[in-house]
């Protein structure tokens, strides 16, 4: 599934690094695009003119990032999703690793995967860098997903289609809320493969465009979650304490969003657990990107440490 509005810059590459991979298996790409006023549906019906696994879903009204986003995973019938935003890359191997993982773990209603950090600067930080060492061979808990929030990209995900729907709120949902319902329901995974790559800081992305929006949404879903799991208490005592302290550092107005849901999820907890928390918090952040000169690519002396078989496509700049 991937989403697009306004970005002629990017589908390009993102479509085309989705229909080159190498797979054993046959998979339908669904793009849904929101109404974009730029050349974003004309490129993807150029794809879908010459790829019959592609189905285009070109909105003629705007419905909104989080309705166009439900509405793409509706359209899904496959036993494994994936997601991918329009501004994205996935590399060459992506789909059949996961596959395979998922394939023959049905314990596992979701995974996620390494991805490297870009921007349209040319600078890069490569994601067998980043420190995903709180998770213990990449396994990934319910409680963890609860207490971290989003710890990996959503265009790193594949979950089983039967773990989605379990839960119908009456609010807007997002990725976020998605990843604990799977994880509410089986386990998950972290697999320590770079399998594709996430752009920071893109034009019209909707974290840059609707930040304190979402971010909103995360204290509903925290109240949510607390209804359905105070058992759970402590971990999404932990998420607001999170997401207050890094809100009241920046000066968003949700920081009262989250000392709420806080005050309401208090447990007992020692200062330690939380400062320890808190720590590992921290490191999950996006990363501060550098030259790309200076990183290794496969075509390069070394490789890529962490790269599959396939290799990693050159990331474009935008024009």
């Amino acid at each position: 599934c991937v989403v697009t509005y306004n970005q002629e810059h990017y589908i390009e590459a993102c479509l085309t690094s989705i229909l080159s991979q190498h797979t054993s298996f046959p998979f339908e790409v669904i793009v849904c695009d929101d109404a974009s006023t730029d050349s974003t549906p004309l490129i993807i019906q150029d794809f879908a003119s010459r790829y019959p696994n592609l189905r285009p879903i070109l909105r003629r009204n705007n419905v909104g990032a989080l309705a166009n986003f439900r509405m793409a995973h509706d359209e899904a019938v496959g036993e494994f999703v994936c997601h991918c935003d329009g501004d994205d890359l996935l590399y060459p191997s992506k789909l059949e690793t996961q596959h395979a993982f998922m394939a023959r773990s049905p314990e596992y209603t979701a995974s996620w995967h390494r991805v490297d950090y870009f921007d349209d600067f040319g600078n890069l930080f490569p994601g067998c860098d980043y420190n995903y060492s709180m998770f213990h061979d990449g396994e990934v808990s319910f409680e963890d997903a609860l207490r971290f929030g989003p710890f990996a990209t959503n265009s790193s995900i594949m979950y089983r289609r039967s773990a989605r729907g379990c839960y119908r709120p009456e609010f807007p949902v997002m990725d976020i809320f998605y990843m604990w319902e799977f994880l509410s329901q089986g386990r998950g995974k972290l697999i320590d493969d770079v399998l594709g790559a996430y752009r920071v800081n893109a034009v019209n992305a909707i974290t840059r465009n609707s930040g304190n929006t979402l971010k909103a949404l995360y204290a509903v879903y925290g109240n949510y979650f607390l209804n359905h799991f105070p058992r759970h208490r402590k971990y999404i005592f932990l998420f607001a304490v999170t997401n207050f302290l890094a809100d009241l550092k920046n000066f968003r107005n949700t920081s009262g969003n989250f000392a709420k849901l806080a005050l309401r999820s208090v447990p007992y907890i020692g200062p330690g657990e939380l400062f320890s928390h808190l720590l590992d918090a921290r490191t999950l952040r996006i990363p501060q990107l550098r030259p790309k000169a200076v990183v290794r690519t496969p075509d390069a002396p070394g490789g890529h440490p962490k790269s599959p078989s396939g290799g990693r496509p050159k990331l474009p700049q935008s024009a």
